[in-house]
This record gives structure tokens, C-alpha cells and sequence, in this order.
């Protein structure tokens, strides 16, 4: 394509740096990076972005950091990509506190800045403060459906806390089913828990089932 005249474009270099950080081509992204700065592609988004994951995919974090630090613009996108960034190379400390700046800049989580942040605290030990970050997630809108599908998935094992606060969720929307399901892995966690069975009573009052909340 260089020898053509067909000339490469944003989208072109966005294509090439995924490849490189999918192969952990690391000389091969730096080449591309240099190539972008001299036909001045440097200033889009989706590159500043693109450059940032490759380098943190190829071990190269300190270079992310550097880019992430030049760009005067970030999406969520790009806070996402250095978080998980920081969760790939154990660095738990860096992703809490990245993501406490961007709350701080009023940058909306969402569930995959979320995913970053637990991550980072399981590698990093980091048990009591995954459970608060889940629930900051509960707190920042996730909908039920969204939030189970993210426990699930969850890089952190679901405990009690976990389990209480999906449930939590699913009465104050009226979320029956997946209340249930995070009632019935609570009791499993903490048997004939009284707090569950009330919140489980409470969640079925909301959608009009007495005679489920009465055999409770």
C-alpha cells in the first residue's frame, strides 16, 4: 500500500496496531506509531486510543501511560484501555487510582471500566475494595439484567456483599427472577441470613407476589 497510490488512512493504522497487540508485535506498533506522528494521524481519537492498547497488550505500560498523558481529549474508551492496562500488568494500585480520577473528571464507568477495576483488585488482593467497586457499579445505574450478567462473569468470585447488592438492585427495579437467583446464592453463602429474607419479602411486595412473600 506505501508503494501505491493508494495511501493509508486512520483506519488503515487502527487495523495495523490491533494486529501488532493481538501478535504482541511490539517493534512492529512502535514502527506504526512513528509512521502516524509523520503523516499526522496522531491527533484522532481512535488512534490515541489504539496506541494505548497495544502498547499496554505488548508490556510496553509505561509508553500507554505516556500517550494517555499527552492526549488532551480521553473517551471512556480511553480510560477503559489504560485501566485494564494496569489490571493486565498487576499494577492494582495505578487502576484504582485511575479510575478515581476519572470519576473525578465526570467520566461516566461503565461495565467494562468496572471489569478493569475488579480485576486489578483480584489480582491485587484486593478483596474488600472489589466488594465497594461493585457496589459503586450497582450505584451508577447498571440495570439488574446487566449487573448479573456481570457477576457471572465477574474476574472476582461473587460473595455475600456481591450477592446482596444484586439483590438489592432487583427489588428497587422490580427484577424478580434475578432477585431470586441472588437470594438463593446469598442464603448458600449465609444460611437463614434474615437481612436476605427480608430484602427477598420486600423484593416480592414490589410486584404484588403475597403469597411468595407470605412463605418466605
Amino acid at each position: 500500500m506505501r508503494g501505491s497510490d493508494l495511501g493509508p488512512n486512520y483506519f488503515t493504522y487502527t487495523s495495523l496496531l490491533s494486529a501488532c497487540m493481538g501478535s504482541g508485535a511490539l517493534e512492529y506498533g512502535s514502527c506504526a506509531h512513528c509512521q502516524i506522528i509523520h503523516l499526522g494521524f496522531h491527533s484522532y481519537l481512535h488512534i490515541y486510543n489504539a496506541l494505548i492498547a497495544m502498547y499496554s497488550k505488548c508490556g510496553a505500560i509505561d509508553e500507554a501511560l505516556y500517550i494517555f498523558e499527552y492526549m488532551e481529549g480521553r473517551d471512556v474508551v480511553t480510560w477503559n484501555t489504560m485501566i485494564s492496562g494496569y489490571a493486565q500488568h498487576g499494577l492494582a494500585q495505578e487502576a484504582i487510582s485511575l479510575f478515581e480520577e476519572m470519576i473525578k473528571q465526570c467520566v461516566n464507568p461503565d461495565a467494562v471500566t468496572y471489569l478493569g477495576v475488579l480485576s486489578s483488585c483480584r489480582h491485587g488482593g484486593l478483596v474488600k475494595e472489589g466488594q465497594v467497586y461493585f457496589n459503586s457499579m450497582i450505584e451508577h445505574g447498571l440495570q439488574p439484567e446487566e449487573a448479573h450478567d456481570f457477576v457471572q462473569n465477574m474476574p472476582v468470585f461473587p460473595n455475600a456483599v456481591v450477592w446482596g447488592s444484586l439483590l438489592s438492585s432487583s427489588r428497587l427495579h422490580g427484577s424478580v427472577q434475578i432477585g431470586i437467583h441472588a437470594a438463593e446464592n446469598r442464603l448458600l453463602l449465609e444460611p437463614g441470613c434474615s437481612a436476605t429474607l427480608q430484602q427477598l419479602v420486600n423484593l416480592y411486595a414490589r410486584v404484588c407476589w403475597w403469597n411468595e412473600a407470605a412463605r418466605v
